[in-house]
């Protein structure tokens, strides 16, 4: 079953992909993974969003999220 949001004038589920990769694709992604992981969480947090899923390689991001 597909999970709703409730607001005060609407019902939705919306998620978004994301992917960002670095401008020339240099491994260096994994020496600062935690505080990317720590970053992204803060920020869904604040902004009221769940992280779905969040995949950090040595290049690129993936970050699922739903509003």
């Amino acid at each position: 079953m597909e999970e709703y949001r409730s607001h005060a004038h609407s019902v939705s589920s919306c998620k978004y992909h994301f992917v960002w990769c670095l401008k020339y694709r240099h491994p260096v992604l994994n020496v600062v993974e935690e505080d990317v992981r720590e970053l992204f969480s803060e920020t869904a947090d604040h902004f009221g969003h769940e992280i779905l899923a969040l995949e950090i390689a040595d290049d690129h991001v993936h970050l699922f999220v739903q509003t």
